[in-house]
């Protein structure tokens, strides 16, 4: 199903960061500590290797074995740091300075990784596990070739080492050779047939290749081989959830859960709350609210629950609770200000954004909840930083380049949403959201052939998503095709029958079908259910304007606008409203009110452009297009206007030219498009270049006067008087006094009459 925008998941909304303890003991034990971890119970071993250092943090071997316990438990960051006190305190121990390299491997401090191996290579170059950790270290620091050459040399140390090979299929994996890849894993299994590790790459490998049939066989292979193996059972569970075979993941998850720690038992109640069974994961997260490292996760998660089934009190109370162990608790706050956005508490969510990012500036999720806040409140240029901030911090989250994708879209910045949304697409040609994201940007950078063309796919693949019909609608819409746009908008009433969008997209059609009462009357309807939505009060006076009732029009915007002051499109339909009446002064006043709201808004600083040409302020006119090109370089009504403008004056034609080419490549069909392109070829002295995009524009709209006009000068330009008298004189037939009638009867008469 493809979402609307704002539309959040919710295990996505309750994931909480798991952190270890510092549940201390005064004293401990390496003897009950190796006890403990032969038990697999890591949390009792960590707490007796702890109290030992504690006592002497001298010991390295205490160190040592609290880092392993450590790494049994996920914590990764504690591990990497004992691992490496470890090494530092047990220099001439070369197992201590090879788990040291191998966990600043893991965490991608590769130069340390590859000069704690170097070292012990120096000392033993026969140490296979230290050529091998140096190879994967400088395939960390792109030099694969050399990490290749690395890891050959282990093999030929030991042929029979199984981890070798799996690593030098990783690396030929990278280097993009898939066939020396899948060969060197393939002979790692063979040579550790009851090893679950050799056979983890090869499914890894079949995942990245795109053979899920194949992960699956080599899954279920290793799964015989070590049945409650917890990485092998969630593999299994991923690979079951996504190929959308989610009740199949529930038996490896639970393995997953009951072998693994507070982080797998987590995962396993995420899982059940996904999939709207609370039930299941109430007991789960009970008990793990009273383990000292889980309790913050577990309690956010039936804080969750609470939320969803409409204890808000009860939810928030436990959150609060949270905050005041913990205000610097990021994820909490994020939780909270999503609950809050929820809740359209816009100015609450901006405080709990603003916490979660002051509480840890380097948080990916605090920014791009931020980012949603502003979206929400119409502050595009806010949105765009802190969604910008996301990929800096983490250049492949793809929901923050959704949503920057869909911000431009908004601002009118088609290029830039169709860059994005398409650079997601060739990433992930089965993100739904982000085709329908890129279908929008081409919409709006007037691009509406591809947009149909990229529609194809995404009505067949999710035909009862009303967002994707409702889009199939305004496609429909902008290429004046009343039908079709009536029919799609429909089907998405029928899969949404209070579809805001939906029911502003069938109002259009009606107006356009000059159906103006049943117009009013969807408009009413929708009015009666929603009295105080901004949108709502809007499009019903957007009806009313066309009913030609302009005094309840006007209040309706009015209306629209006391509702929600930073709601845009209301400043814009009332600006439409008073250039229609001739009060252009208030118009372009509402639209620089927007464009003070939004600097960086395209569409508010486009309708400034063209009332400051309604008012024959030519000068300042240009100099909005100017600004507008430099926000976005195809803005394509700017280029296209501000190119008519230069060939209207004779002035800066070689920018005109540019800018009208630029127009069309967004617009290749657009009437007017080509109509501007063909104008200034003809004003450049390019009078056999003008003909064909002129002859476009006349044929897709023969009743303008204004083409028929531009051709007409074109064909006695190019010495055609037949086709030139032909079409001067239908352009004055249709239009007799416009401004260029005079110009038109002149040529004619130079004309006397010639033939071709």
């Amino acid at each position: 199903m493809v979402s609307r925008p704002g539309r959040v998941s919710l295990a996505a909304s309750l994931a909480v960061l798991i952190f270890l303890g510092g549940c201390r003991r005064s004293t401990g034990s390496l003897e009950r500590g190796d006890e403990y971890f032969q038990k697999k119970d890591y949390r009792a071993a960590a707490l007796e290797y702890r109290g030992v250092v504690n006592q002497d943090n001298r010991n390295g071997v205490a160190h040592q074995k609290l880092a392993r316990a450590y790494q049994q438990l996920g914590a990764t960051d504690q591990a990497w740091k004992e691992f490496v006190r470890a090494a530092d305190l047990l220099p001439d121990n070369a197992e201590a300075q090879l788990d040291a390299a191998e966990a600043l491997l893991v965490t991608g401090q590769y130069d340390d990784a590859k000069g704690r191996a170097e070292k012990t290579v120096v000392r033993d170059p026969k140490n296979v596990r230290a050529h091998t950790i140096r190879g994967l270290a400088t395939a960390g620091l792109k030099d694969t070739d050399s990490a290749v050459n690395e890891i050959q040399k282990a093999l030929e140390l030991d042929p029979s080492r199984a981890t070798t090979y799996a690593n030098l299929g990783a690396l030929q994996l990278v280097r993009g050779r898939s066939e020396e890849a899948e060969a060197a894993m393939k002979q790692a299994v063979l040579l550790a047939p009851t090893a679950a590790a050799p056979r983890l790459a090869l499914a890894n490998f079949y995942w990245l290749s795109n053979r899920p049939a194949e992960v699956e066989t080599t899954l279920k292979e290793a799964l015989a081989v070590s049945p409650g193996d917890p990485a092998i059972n969630r593999g299994l569970a991923v690979l079951y959830i996504v190929t959308g075979r989610a009740a199949e993941a529930e038996a490896p998850l639970k393995v997953y859960g009951d072998r693994g720690g507070p982080e797998a038992k987590l995962t396993l109640a995420d899982y059940y709350i996904e999939h709207n069974r609370p039930q299941d994961a109430l007991p789960i997260l009970t008990s793990l609210s009273t383990v000292k490292e889980a309790h913050a996760a577990a309690q956010a998660r039936l804080a969750g629950i609470d939320y969803i089934q409409d204890r808000r009190t009860d939810a928030y109370a436990k959150v609060d609770a949270l905050l005041k162990e913990d205000p610097k608790n990021v994820q909490v706050q994020v939780l909270k200000a999503r609950w809050l956005l929820l809740e359209k508490r816009n100015d609450e969510a901006l405080a709990a954004a603003k916490a979660a990012v002051a509480a840890d500036p380097k948080s990916a999720n605090a920014h791009f909840q931020l980012g949603l806040v502003h979206e929400a409140r119409n502050e595009a240029s806010e949105a765009v930083a802190a969604f910008s901030e996301v990929l800096a911090l983490n250049p492949r989250a793809a929901p923050a380049q959704l949503e920057l994708a869909r911000v431009n879209t908004a601002m009118g910045k088609g290029a830039a949403a169709v860059q994005l949304s398409s650079s997601l697409v060739n990433a992930d040609p089965k993100n739904l959201d982000a085709r329908l994201a890129l279908v929008q940007a081409l919409r709006v950078q007037g691009d509406t052939s591809r947009a149909v063309r990229e529609l194809a796919p995404l009505l067949d693949a999710a035909p009862k998503s009303d967002a994707v019909q409702i889009e199939a609608g305004e496609v429909a819409l902008a290429r004046r095709d009343l039908d079709g746009a009536a029919k799609y908008f429909d089907a998405a009433l029928a899969i949404n029958p209070d579809s805001y969008d939906a029911t502003a997209g069938r109002i259009n059609v009606l107006l356009a079908q000059k159906n103006v009462a049943e117009a009013v009357k969807r408009a009413d309807a929708r009015l009666a259910k929603h009295p105080k939505d901004p949108a709502t009060l809007a499009v019903a006076g957007r009806t009313y304007a066309v009913a030609d009732d302009l005094p309840k029009s006007e209040a309706l915007f009015q209306q629209a606008i006391a509702a929600d002051p930073g709601y845009m499109p209301a400043y814009y339909y009332l600006g439409q409203l008073y250039v229609r009446q001739k009060r252009i002064g208030e118009a372009r006043q509402r639209y620089e009110a927007m464009v003070k709201a939004q600097p960086d808004n395209v569409a508010a600083h486009t309708m400034v452009a063209m009332l400051l040409q309604a008012e024959n302020k030519q000068a300042e006119a240009k100099a909005r297009y100017e600004k507008i090109l430099q926000l976005d370089p195809r803005a394509l009504v700017a280029a296209n206007n501000l190119a008519y403008m230069h060939a209207e004056d004779g002035t800066d034609l070689d920018n005109a030219l540019q800018l009208a080419r630029t127009a069309v490549s967004i617009a290749p069909d657009e009437p007017d498009v080509n109509d501007t392109l063909g104008w200034v070829y003809y004003k450049h002295g390019m009078a056999s270049l003008a003909v064909a995009p002129l002859k476009k524009s006349v044929d897709r709209v023969p009743t303008n006067a204004t083409y028929r006009y531009h051709l007409g000068m074109v064909y006695a330009k190019t010495g055609e008087p037949l086709k030139a008298r032909e079409m001067l004189a239908e352009a004055l037939k249709l239009e007799p006094n416009s401004p260029s009638a005079a110009d038109a009867r002149r040529t004619l008469d130079s004309l006397n009459g010639g033939t071709k």
